[in-house]
């Protein structure tokens, strides 16, 4: 006697392993296993678009800091511009460089008042 008929035999409800008689133990076991992979590629595909998001949003504050900063530096003589980059990168702990149209670097507000973060060693 199969454990099913002795299970039907016991409760007396042929109606209640109807449903298991319809599908072999493989074939579930390959029907749980499918939806364990489609729910890690569900919530890999999600975390990847979560991810983009996080990053444009990321580039559209970066960019309208720096439009920010940039506002506040037209007109401004050498010493203003030092001066208030010095502030910027004090307050908000962000790295500014300005650079020449041709491309070397002008100012670098680390080069006024440091890194703004201190390495630690992992193994301390």
């Amino acid at each position: 006697m199969n454990l099913a008929a002795a299970i039907v035999e016991e409760d007396g409800d042929p109606a209640r392993m109807r449903w298991s008689r319809r599908w072999s133990l493989t074939t579930r076991i390959l029907a749980v296993n499918l939806f364990a992979i489609l729910m890690l590629a569900g919530g890999v595909l999600y975390l990847d678009n979560f991810r983009a998001r996080l990053l444009t949003q990321r580039i559209d504050e970066v960019s309208a800091g720096a439009a920010l900063i940039a506002s506040g530096l037209v007109g401004a003589d050498a010493a203003d511009v030092r001066r208030q980059l010095a502030d910027a990168g004090r307050k908000t702990g962000v790295r500014v460089r300005i650079y020449a149209a041709d491309g070397p670097p002008l100012i670098d507000n680390w080069q006024l008042i440091g890194p703004t973060y201190e390495l630690r060693d992992p193994d301390m």
